[in-house]
């Protein structure tokens, strides 16, 4: 598990502009020695204030500080990246997540021990307020379904859980998972239907769609994924998603995202609806696993890049069978990453696109 690092009236303004796909930023000089210093594992959570009306936010974790340049994962906690101007905050805060990554337990203060694996259900027609989590008393959202395990339970080291979709249709906003469940033992799965998977649909219009952090475990199956940022993420160290059909509909940054953790396929998949920034990206030693797969693609998805890895990461991607067409770069590796497609070899026309992908500072593509 990642650990959170804090620093006492840690604030400051940003030196120069940020775009909203940048992964560094410079702060005003001398400023980088007032934040932690994070090392392997280790994050501290910022947040971007626009120094203009105050009311746009973004926050971020960041991996590293070197002199006053930070390195971080942007739009965590449900926000978007944004635009950010010279001049604008940037501060070490307390947010949502951070508090949430503490262990919680219910209102005696102690956890039940699970004697059977636990089975939820959330429902576009359930209420998180008056809902019980069964079958005929749903929640409404993912969100409060995994927090509500994560706060409740211990598995015992040997039981399931399961958040089950009740009803097809759009469940909105997603989760954020942080933190794993105690006793947990094999990943929380989220199963929709993996015969109609584009009818239930899991979207965030504000953020990512389904966020693994800290530790958390998790699977998903039989959805639609759609998000103004990512699809799956696997934040940090620690943390893992795998899925098996899942159809990625349109994403702003990259329908499959490992920074620092792990995504990995289980079974077969199809990309329809729109595409994205990246298919799929793996950066600062994260790995992404998708291997002996059917993938899917309809109506010509639009990418930037289909694949890419930088910074030390991984994309291990053999023997798929890519059906379909999309436009695009079909590859970009740098800095040190490598992405390996087996008996493909360096074949350049393996993954899906309409122009040659690249390799360059150390990146290798076999």
């Amino acid at each position: 598990m990642s650990q959170i690092l804090w620093a006492n009236n840690a604030n400051t303004t940003l030196a120069g502009n940020v775009s909203n796909v940048a992964t560094t930023a410079t702060l005003t000089p001398g400023a980088g020695a007032l934040f932690p210093s994070p090392g392997a594992g280790q994050y501290f959570v910022a947040t971007f204030v626009d120094a203009a009306t105050g009311l746009l936010n973004e926050i971020v974790h960041v991996t590293d500080v070197t002199g006053d340049v930070v390195t971080m994962v942007r739009a965590q906690e449900g926000t978007t990246a944004l635009n950010w101007l010279a001049g604008d905050l940037f501060s070490n805060l307390v947010t949502a997540g951070t508090l949430q990554a503490f262990a919680q337990t219910g209102g005696t203060g102690v956890r039940t021990l699970a004697s059977g694996n636990i089975n939820v259900y959330v429902s576009t027609a359930g209420s998180d307020s008056t809902g019980d989590g069964t079958s005929g008393n749903p929640w409404a959202t993912i969100q409060h379904a995994y927090n509500t395990i994560q706060q409740t339970y211990d598995l015992g080291g040997q039981y399931s859980a399961t958040i089950n979709l009740a009803l097809a249709g759009t469940y909105n906003g997603g989760l954020n998972a942080v933190g794993p469940i105690v006793g947990q033992t094999s990943a929380v799965a989220i199963v929709g239907s993996t015969g109609a998977p584009t009818t239930f649909v899991i979207n965030n219009s504000s953020g990512s769609a389904i966020v693994a952090a800290n530790g958390a475990i998790l699977s998903v199956s039989g959805v639609r994924i759609s998000a103004s940022s990512s699809g799956l993420v696997a934040s940090s160290q620690g943390s893992s998603i795998t899925f098996a059909s899942v159809d990625f509909a349109a994403c702003g940054f990259a329908q499959i995202f490992a920074n620092e953790g792990t995504i990995a396929s289980a079974g077969n998949y199809s990309i329809s609806n729109g595409g994205g920034g990246v298919h799929m990206f793996a950066q600062f030693g994260g790995t992404i696993s998708i291997s002996g797969e059917t993938v899917t693609l309809t109506g010509t998805p639009a990418f930037t890049t289909f694949a890419q890895a930088e910074r030390c990461a991984t994309i291990y991607a053999p023997s798929n069978t890519y059906s379909g067409a999309a436009t695009g770069a079909r590859y970009n590796v740098e800095m040190n990453a490598v992405i390996e497609t087996g008996t493909a070899g360096a074949n350049p026309n393996y993954f899906p696109g309409n122009s040659a992908g690249a390799t360059v500072a150390g990146g290798q593509y076999y």
